[in-house]
């Protein structure tokens, strides 16, 4: 009962940040998706600044935390290619929902030797889809969970 209350209580202040912040909630899972493919283009077009804006307005995290990802991605990203090659494209693997409140969005970020997988964890507290996470690997193992 305790932790049903504790689950119930950080809902609805993960909810009530977004409102008050600003941050852009999203009305279905295919918007999700939309915004989703939208990023993964631009990532695998180079253009890394323009995926990560338009994944900004819907963090509901620390802005400092968004900006060092964001940072982190690009210098990552950026040393790849000699090792994996060129990038090739992008594919979106799979949708997972556990229960109704979280969508995992997964897709592959293709070069010519390897892969990435990067992931997209949506929560919905109400009525509306949070950007809860995001995360980008190179063990594509992980890709199959």
């Amino acid at each position: 009962m305790k932790t049903a209350c504790l689950v119930m209580l950080m809902a609805v202040q993960v909810a009530a940040f977004a409102q008050d912040t600003g941050v852009k909630a999203l009305g279905s899972k295919e918007e999700c998706r939309a915004l989703c493919d939208g990023v993964m283009k631009a990532v695998a077009g180079g253009k890394f600044g323009e995926g990560f804006a338009a994944l900004k307005p819907c963090w509901v995290f620390s802005p400092k935390e968004f900006a060092d990802y964001q940072i982190k991605t690009i210098q990552k990203m950026t040393s790849l290619t000699p090792r994996y090659g060129k990038v090739v494209g992008w594919e979106f693997v799979r949708q997972d929902i556990a229960g109704e409140s979280l969508l995992r969005l997964t897709y592959l970020h293709k070069f010519e030797r390897h892969a990435l997988g990067w992931v997209f964890i949506f929560y919905k507290p109400r009525d509306r889809w949070l950007l809860n996470e995001f995360r980008w690997d190179e063990g594509l193992e992980r890709v199959f969970e």
